[in-house]
């Protein structure tokens, strides 16, 4: 396969030495990057190096082949290739961010194969492109799997030159999609200071997932199909079309196979060209200069050290909780190390506040969907209020941040130097798993449990804390009946790769889980007085259950 990858990058050899490239160095950079992706390995506590597997990377190829075949159809039963094919360009565009504001900055932005390259005659232009060519070969990857189910349908609805078309039409806007994130991320290293890029990108990711998202899922439910297969046929032009990639498919689309060529089909095949074109412009103009060393600056960049002055000592919300949710020495210490880790450790931040940022829109739309008749805030709240099985939605859902942040909180650029944990005088490695599971829930699930005691006291009164306080236990019974179930991790003790795969199952099999505890919860709640009953009950079991999770012994331990 990277022999295959290489022989397409040698027949544009010559384009990248136009622009400044030096080839030879740049192919050699891909090949290792490439042979690197399919022989990474993981060493573990016990020394033992696991061989990853790259199945992961093949799910997720096949379910966005899936999803995308649903999507084709609209091809069969639309006769409407502005609207259709507009459709499936938003469709791989938010394919292409999603992946952009989560995998694609830890692969231009990482600085762990600089003091290799970097201490070889290598230039910054050759440098940042091949970092470029090596995410864009994984993203050409998951555009073909986006798009392969509408080439065929297109092929066989209409002719093969529209399939071609779209063909060329979707790398492009895929392309265009990169090359601008790209030119943004470039400009921030390039104009901002490297303490304060950091919290840029993370700050750049998380409004992109809310806008992409928020935009994609609000905009679904504001199409009728009924309304497009009778009027979509015509949209009237307006000018911002010119400012909507998509558009610029659709209207190309258009003129292929219905053979309406207008001025506006063939301004959007131009800006579908010069797109990428002014962006490749613009990367090699200047933007790339000095990028190896502002790129080292960004992991290295020192922390600002005021003088020091007398004051009175004090003591940070980490060591004000550690008290409160742990009993042992140390308990304490792993809360306040995982603590101040996540806060302070830029990559899991781009790991995990994106998603966090995908829950906080797709968990509203989730509780409230079926709500878009209302006319006033009054009667959207009466109706929800109505809607008792919403309020348990709400408590449920938030199962899935603790998840997420779980599966996560375990990996770590550093992962070799979890040998202390085997040197350090533990009693049992239960008791680290104990304070993760106490810092992880009160620095992220604490204060989503405070929001939604506002708004269920607001909705449903504060009868329903009751609700909130089962749901919270039960949440936790689930955390410990894991950690005693399975076999876990200890923090930061495992290398983050792009072929960990296997959260996607992990995270269906929750849902799953938490759907059929929540109807529980719902059919329990139906009896007066019987989920207040149970909640000390569920009090004595956490308390039971974190015990013998601190007493798990090395055997419990992953490696």
């Amino acid at each position: 396969m990277n022999k295959a990858i290489l022989g397409f990058l040698d027949l544009f050899g010559a384009l990248f030495e136009r622009f400044g490239v030096d080839y030879v160095q740049l192919r050699a950079i891909v090949d290792v990057k490439l042979t690197m992706d399919n022989r990474r390995t993981r060493t573990t506590l016990g020394g033992k190096e696991q061989k990853e597997s790259s199945w992961g990377f093949q799910r997720q190829l096949l379910i966005i082949l899936v999803l995308s075949s649903g999507l084709s159809a609209l091809i069969i039963f639309f006769d409407a290739p502005l609207a259709v094919y507009a459709a499936i360009a938003s469709y791989l565009l938010v394919i292409i961010v999603m992946i952009l504001v989560t995998d694609f900055s830890q692969v231009i932005l990482d600085a762990s194969d600089g003091a290799i390259v970097l201490t070889r005659p290598v230039g910054d232009r050759t440098f940042f492109t091949a970092r470029f060519v090596h995410a864009a070969v994984y993203l050409l990857q998951l555009t073909l799997a986006g798009m392969l189910p509408s080439l065929i349908v297109t092929a066989f609805t209409h002719v093969l030159l529209a399939a071609i078309v779209l063909l060329i039409a979707s790398l492009l806007t895929a392309a265009l999609g990169v090359l601008f994130t790209t030119v943004l991320y470039l400009l921030i290293i390039r104009f901002a200071s490297a303490d304060k890029m950091q919290s840029i990108v993370n700050s750049i990711q998380i409004v992109v997932v809310f806008t992409i998202m928020g935009g994609y899922q609000i905009v679904l439910r504001m199409v009728d199909l009924q309304e497009l297969a009778a009027s979509a046929e015509v949209i009237p032009f307006a000018w911002w079309h010119f400012f909507l990639p998509p558009l610029w498919v659709g209207y190309v689309m258009e003129a292929v196979i219905k053979g309406a060529f207008s001025y506006v089909a063939l301004t959007s095949a131009i800006l579908l060209l010069a797109g990428p074109l002014a962006a490749v412009w613009a990367i090699s103009s200047g933007l790339v200069k000095n990028f190896g060393a502002q790129l080292n600056s960004m992991d290295s960049a020192p922390q600002k050290v005021s003088a020091p002055k007398v004051k009175k000592l004090k003591r940070d919300l980490a060591e004000l909780l550690s008290p409160i949710f742990t009993r042992t020495a140390t308990e304490r210490g792993i809360f306040e190390m995982v603590w101040k880790i996540i806060a302070r450790d830029r990559k899991f931040k781009l790991r995990v506040y994106p998603s966090l940022a995908y829950f906080a829109i797709i968990g509203p739309i989730t509780v409230f969907n079926g709500s878009g008749s209302v006319t006033s805030f009054e009667q959207f709240i009466a109706m929800t209020r109505d809607n008792d099985f919403t309020k348990f939605l709400m408590i449920y859902f938030t199962a899935l941040i603790m998840a997420s942040v779980s599966q996560n909180v375990v990996f770590s650029d550093q992962y070799k130097a979890s040998w202390v944990y085997r040197i350090a005088p533990l009693a049992a490695p239960g008791e680290v798993l104990s304070g993760k599971m106490w810092a992880l829930y009160a620095k992220f699930m604490l204060p989503v449990y405070l929001f939604l005691a506002l708004v269920i006291s607001y909705v449903w009164g504060v009868g329903g804390l009751v609700d909130l306080a089962f749901g919270a236990l039960v949440g936790l019974v689930f955390q410990e009946v894991e950690m005693l179930a399975t076999q876990n991790a200890l923090p930061f003790s495992r290398e983050f790769t792009k072929n960990s795969g296997g959260q996607f199952l992990v995270m269906l099999v929750l849902m799953i889980f938490i759907g059929i505890v929540g109807w529980m919860h719902w059919a329990l709640s139906k009896t007066p007085y019987l989920v207040a009953i149970l909640i000390p009950f569920l009090a004595g079991l956490v308390w039971f259950l974190n015990k013998e999770v601190r007493k798990l012994g090395w055997d419990k331990i992953k490696g």
